[in-house]
């Protein structure tokens, strides 16, 4: 066998048992659950995900999800949902495929910059198996950051074979390209420019030779800073892309999403961002009391906390500068974490989640991995024994933390113990709790979460939710005007409290809040609804008006195709602007495959009567929730 096929059949088994390994640590996930921490908005209760898939790709390009808009991830759910229905299985599946590619690309990738094989395994390892990755795997609502690593790797691998011939257009055109999809998925990757130029001095050491610019290999001062010029001038077209779909993903986020950082002051914000870099790190090398929320900083931290944090990180920069000629990826990987964290550092500064080191961490690992190489080269056997022992424990750790996000309670159980004085897990097992009927329970950590946060949004709505569960919506309305107070534009909360409304038969105020929450969110399902049946179906004549109730019914209509609720809707409106066959005709197609014994089947039995007999409906009282 030729060295070349030895090395190539070296390269494949590594890669093969990193995928068993991936597999054996996070196959655990394909049994587990959906949770209610976000899955319900990104996947099984979200009216975009499920119906006609051309309706649901065009919503991708054009909504913005959870606050944020990245296309390609939404799309990525409404595939899932065509392939595997609400069976969680399929979905874990296909992040658990998503992040062994990305593995593999990553090891295949410091393989083709023409790294050793052993370290660049080691790196690999360190990134795929650490326990830190529990949470991206996990958690089906972390799509956005598999996706996007998925095309990160890809995007570094084009801009390698670029660098090996970069007068190829079409190479350097479809690393462009590349980035781009990565961008649709998460547009955090911004930042990935400046790591290009970061690893152009190492691994590929095209701004340490004249190569670049096929000339004279001279390493005059003046050669090295046109070099260095142009290749600052070809991540442009990088850069302009990374901030103009960033941009896009700024203009679609929703209401109360920035509410955390507009509280701080620029100083307190980056106090807080380098105090994150040190906990973020330690958290790499100390992976303990991990959880799905961590409690949220004082805004104010401690003197000796920020010195510290600023010393370390300023130290180790300066070490990795002073050293870079001999050891080069001190100083490129603590640059990669440095600039992959930037910007999730600029949005939730005084917030830690583990999905935030998804991509960042490869730099620490590329520090370990040839740190060790380095020193193995007078202690192989014992470095070998070393590394092993440290995946195996990596390896154990993260199939722990995997097995806590198997199920809502085992979620929120974990999260408390890790954290008591946390609002957000206190609100999650609450939901838990409600669920499960133990409404005293629920109740309690509900206060708990408000005590704890008393501004929390989330804490407010849900406590509302509870509340109108329980039959007591006088109350609930308080926690929902409570949280439109903290956040006047916060739709969940104004969604909430126009249902609320509706079912007290305060149909003005719902139709209030029904219209601003149209104002944002044009295309709001729920609001549409319920915007279109007060306006055809109220008994106060002053509300009515079938006219914008029919535009409002068929927007919605367009979305979710043939839904039984919308189609009533549609027809209620149709039979108020007296247009009564198309109304007759839309609610037939609604009645079609309905069970005989469904009270809104027999309640739209009973309207088809009167459109039958030119008769709009009117409702005194709301009999059903819609």
């Amino acid at each position: 066998m030729t060295p070349k096929r030895r090395e190539i059949a070296r390269d494949f088994g590594i890669s093969l048992i990193l995928v068993l390994a991936v597999v054996l640590v996070f196959g655990q996930t394909v049994g587990h659950k959906f949770v209610n921490y976000d899955d319900d908005k990104y996947v099984y209760a979200n009216p975009y995900v499920t119906g006609p898939f051309a309706a649901r790709a065009l919503w991708c390009l054009t909504h913005s999800q959870q606050g944020h808009w990245h296309p390609l991830t939404a799309l990525s759910h409404i595939v899932d949902y065509q392939l595997f229905g609400m069976v969680p299985a399929g979905h874990h599946f296909t992040n658990l495929l998503l992040h062994t590619a990305t593995s593999i690309l990553l090891f295949l990738w410091l393989r083709g910059a023409i790294l050793p094989a052993w370290p660049s395994a080691l790196a690999a390892a360190l990134f795929a198996l650490h326990p830190l990755r529990a949470e991206s795997v996990g958690w089906i609502s972390d799509r956005k950051d598999l996706l996007s690593g998925l095309f990160f790797m890809l995007t570094l691998h084009a801009y390698t074979r670029y660098v090996a011939k970069p007068q190829s257009i079409a190479r350097y055109v479809t690393a462009i390209l590349l980035y781009a999809l990565g961008l649709l998925a998460k547009s955090s990757l911004i930042a990935m420019p400046l790591l290009l130029l970061a690893l152009d001095y190492w691994p590929y050491g095209r701004s340490r030779s004249a190569s670049y610019s096929n000339a004279d290999a001279t390493c005059t001062n003046g050669n090295q800073l046109r070099i260095a010029f142009r290749l600052a001038m070809e991540k442009v077209p990088f850069l302009v892309l990374g901030i103009g779909i960033a941009y896009a993903d700024y203009l679609g986020q929703s209401a109360g999403t920035m509410t955390t950082i507009g509280r701080l002051a620029p100083h307190q914000r980056l106090g807080h961002a380098a105090v994150s870099y040190c906990s973020y790190a330690a958290k790499f090398f100390w992976p303990t009391q991990l959880a799905a929320f961590y409690p949220q900083r004082d805004i104010s931290i401690p003197f000796g906390q920020l010195a510290g944090s600023l010393a370390i990180g300023c130290g180790l920069l300066t070490a990795g500068i002073c050293l870079r000629r001999k050891y080069p990826y001190l100083l490129i990987g603590w640059l990669w974490y440095l600039i992959m964290f930037l910007p999730v550092m600029g949005v939730l500064p005084h917030a830690m989640a583990d999905r935030y080191t998804y991509l960042p961490q490869i730099g620490l690992a590329i520090i370990v991995a040839w740190s060790a190489a380095t020193l193995a080269r007078t202690r192989y056997y014992w470095m070998s024994l070393l590394s092993t022992l440290i995946l195996v424990a990596a390896m154990t750790a993260a199939w722990h933390q995997t097995a806590t996000w198997r199920d809502s309670r085992s979620l929120w159980t974990h999260a408390l113990s890790c954290g008591p004085e946390t609002s957000v897990a206190h609100c999650g097992m609450a939901t838990v709790l409600a669920e499960l009927g133990r409404d005293e329970e629920a109740a309690h950590h509900y206060c708990e979460a408000l005590r704890i946060n008393p501004q929390s949004i989330v804490a407010n709505i849900n406590l509302g939710c509870h509340l109108v569960r329980l039959g007591q919506r006088s109350a609930a309305n308080r926690y929902f005007l409570a949280a439109l107070e903290f956040d006047p534009d916060f739709d969940v909360a104004r969604e909430n409290l126009a249902k609320n409304y509706y079912l007290q038969n305060q149909n003005r105020e719902a139709l209030t809040q029904c219209r601003e929450l149209l104002k944002r969110r044009p295309a709001d399902i729920a609001a549409l609804n319920m915007a279109a049946w007060i306006e055809a179906t109220s008994a106060d004549e002053t509300l009515r008006n079938g006219a914008d109730a029919t535009n409002w019914a068929r927007k919605a209509a367009q979305f979710v195709g043939h839904d039984a609720i919308t189609l009533d809707t549609l027809a209620a409106a149709l039979a108020e602007s007296g247009q009564f066959n198309e109304a007759v005709a839309t609610l037939e197609k609604a009645l079609v495959g309905a069970p005989s014994d469904d009270p809104l089947a027999k309640a739209m039995r009973g309207r088809l009567g009167g459109y039958r007999a030119g008769k709009p409906y009117r409702e005194i009282a709301p009999a059903l929730e819609r």
